[in-house]
């Protein structure tokens, strides 16, 4: 257990993403479950803003490839321009959710991002980050499938 409270620690953005997840809870506390994704947007903003965080929200960013724009996507919330906040009302967290706010961390190039579930009355949520801004253990490395 202090191992891992250690290793957390050192997770980049550790405090903030903290932040964050405190206002998470103070909205699931206040609201509970059962309304839709924008109602919890707003009042996740609301509690980031009385914390004193910087908000951008449905940030617009820009897939690219072969130096050209094939599509665009907007973030939830970008907090102090380091960390996506990706909210769902779902049954629960699925890895087809984790893809998209990964991709969305590669595609913005930022180093961090929380994917968070309001609709179970237990919030769920999984801390993801890129993996050039953290090494992770050899053992959680998976090597690429080569074709």
């Amino acid at each position: 257990m202090i191992c891992r409270i250690e290793k957390e620690n050192n997770l980049p953005y550790f405090a903030l993403t903290g932040e964050i997840l405190s206002c998470c809870f103070d909205v699931m506390k206040e609201l509970g479950s059962g309304f839709l994704e924008r109602v919890y947007k707003n009042a996740l903003f609301l509690a980031m803003k009385d914390k004193g965080l910087d908000i951008e929200v449905e940030k617009p960013f820009e897939v690219i490839f072969r130096n050209k724009v094939i599509g665009r996507y907007s973030a939830d919330l970008v907090v102090e321009k380091a960390v996506i906040v990706e909210l769902k009302c779902c049954e629960c967290l699925l890895r087809e959710h984790q893809a998209q706010l990964f991709n969305y961390l590669i595609v913005s190039q930022l180093p961090v991002g929380l994917l968070v579930n309001f609709q179970r009355r237990k919030l769920e949520y999984k801390r993801l980050h890129r993996r050039e801004e953290f090494a992770l253990d050899e053992e959680e490395v998976e090597e690429p499938v080569l074709f």
